[in-house]
């Protein structure tokens, strides 16, 4: 897995990265990156990269939103309504997806 980020800037571009991922048959599928978008003059470029870092937090969110919710259905799936552990994180996984419409990013308007 890369470390590089899933949206960068160049200049007033945006870009998604290739996404490599890896194949059950011991192979890896690359996906090409592309221009996602170009900011205007009004927000400039020297914004782009702030523009980049947002994305690269939506998609962090999507993927904490689904963690929570497939942590919650296998509860229900495997765990009966007695089991003091099952009960613990039902809460645990109940609080993240009640707090996750109120998660804003730091320094939004």
């Amino acid at each position: 897995m890369s470390a590089e980020p899933a949206y960068s800037a160049i200049g007033t571009m945006i870009h998604k990265a290739p996404v490599h991922t890896k194949l059950a048959e011991g192979g890896t599928s690359i996906t090409l990156g592309f221009p996602v978008c170009e900011v205007t003059e009004w927000v400039g470029a020297e914004q782009a990269s702030t523009v980049a870092d947002l994305l690269c937090r939506g998609e962090q969110y999507d993927a904490v939103v689904d963690v929570a919710k497939a942590l919650r259905q296998h509860l229900a799936l495997f765990c009966g309504p007695d089991d003091a552990i099952a009960t613990e994180l039902f809460s645990i996984a109940d609080e993240a997806l009640s707090r996750i419409p109120d998660i804003q990013i730091k320094g939004a308007a």
